[in-house]
């Protein structure tokens, strides 16, 4: 009798099945920084602030270099933006980088399923459980 409940309460809240989705999208035009040593070893884990044109007071993005000292962010105004680099020891740069009027972001369609789909996917899952109720029920 215990399952045959919760089976009514999947159907009924199909969300506590689903879930929820993640979805994702791939873009191109980002601006990417590769920050060295002088003797040319990577600056890998070092801490990354960038502020927008004009606006030094408050960080855009934060993050940090990969193992290659590298960093990429998607500027979403054309103008001079600053970008911070300290790797915690005593060594950084602070660097101004010129984004043009013309960086135009490419979004590629985001994956996963429209909402079509996710409703279609719900009312199948509502009456595969039912059925299964039904089926249990019929053999009692």
């Amino acid at each position: 009798m215990k399952s045959f409940i919760y089976i009514i309460l999947a159907g009924l809240f199909p969300v506590l099945i689903l879930g929820h989705g993640v979805e994702y999208s791939v873009f191109n035009d980002g601006i990417g920084v590769e920050a060295r040593y002088k003797e040319g070893n990577p600056i890998s884990h070092a801490d990354v602030n960038i502020y927008r044109p004009g606006n030094r007071e408050s960080v855009f993005q934060r993050g940090i270099t990969d193992n290659n000292g590298r960093f990429v962010f998607a500027p979403d105004t054309a103008g001079e933006w600053i970008i911070e680099i300290d790797d915690g020891m005593g060594h950084g740069l602070i660097e101004n980088i010129t984004v043009s009027k013309s960086l135009d972001l490419n979004e590629k369609p985001r994956q996963g399923l429209s909402r079509l789909q996710q409703i279609l996917v719900g009312i199948s899952i509502i009456f595969g459980i039912t059925g299964i109720g039904f089926y249990a029920a019929a053999r009692k």
